[in-house]
């Protein structure tokens, strides 16, 4: 039974390098190459404009991921699931935001952090620089360009993608792309994703798909006040 035996014997990133290959070349088998870049193209021109429905802050993010956290036993909330990565891994805790707007989410993540005196690296992946200034002293590291694009070089306790990097994708290089940034997690990370993948056997397609590669992972819907009470699902993966 052939599931990709080769994918696990290679280090993270090693399996991170080759799922971007794999992405690169789905995107040149389907002729979508050039389409990928037209609608890059057009979410970066949309974002300039800075009119976004959210904040994208720490309250917003909790908002999100709460009940899935709760749910999978992860923590109480997003800063409690780091604190308790600190305390087992005794590490610097490292986060990943994908898609990070004027970068509140790290900003305020960054504050309560170093108030509880745990040592961080917070990173931001976005297409345009929309930081604000009072941000960007708070935020280790920007990284502006696509997650298809983006190279990994390093693991993270964290990354999160609410709405943002991932959902904005083409779904033909969904799937991959999940599997790029799970396999840039530490062994006991989390990944996080809001409001992908609506149907039923989709869900239980990338499931099926996470589960043979190694990971445990879970859907969990709930309803957030983010989109006007709108009913969302999260996607929580967890590096064994």
């Amino acid at each position: 039974m052939k599931i990709m035996p080769r994918i696990r014997q290679r280090s993270p990133i090693k399996a991170s390098n080759h799922f971007s290959r794999l992405i690169k070349e789905t995107l040149e088998k389907k002729k979508e190459t050039k389409t990928h870049k037209q609608y890059i193209k057009a979410i970066i021109e949309r974002d300039k404009t800075k009119e976004w429905p959210m904040e994208r802050s720490l309250e917003e993010y909790n908002a999100c991921f709460k009940p899935a956290l709760n749910k999978t036993g992860l923590g109480s909330d997003l800063f409690d699931f780091l604190k308790k990565r600190y305390q087992h891994t005794k590490e610097p805790v490292s986060v990943l935001d994908l898609g990070a707007g004027e970068g509140n989410f790290l900003a305020d993540l960054k504050k309560i952090l170093l108030g509880n005196k745990i040592p961080n690296k917070l990173e931001a992946l976005s297409l345009v620089d929309n930081i604000s200034a009072k941000n960007q002293i708070l935020i280790d590291q920007k990284h502006l360009i696509s997650a298809v694009d983006q190279k990994l070089t390093k693991k993270y306790d964290l990354i999160i993608d609410v709405y943002s990097a991932i959902n904005y994708e083409l779904d033909s290089v969904k799937k991959n792309l999940i599997l790029k940034y799970a396999y840039s997690l530490k062994k006991g990370g989390t990944l996080l994703i809001a409001g992908i993948y609506k149907s039923p056997e989709s869900k239980r397609n990338i499931l099926a798909h996470l589960k043979k590669q190694g990971f445990n992972a879970m859907f969990v819907d709930q309803t957030t006040n983010i989109f006007v009470n709108d009913k969302k699902t999260a996607l929580v993966i967890n590096r064994k």
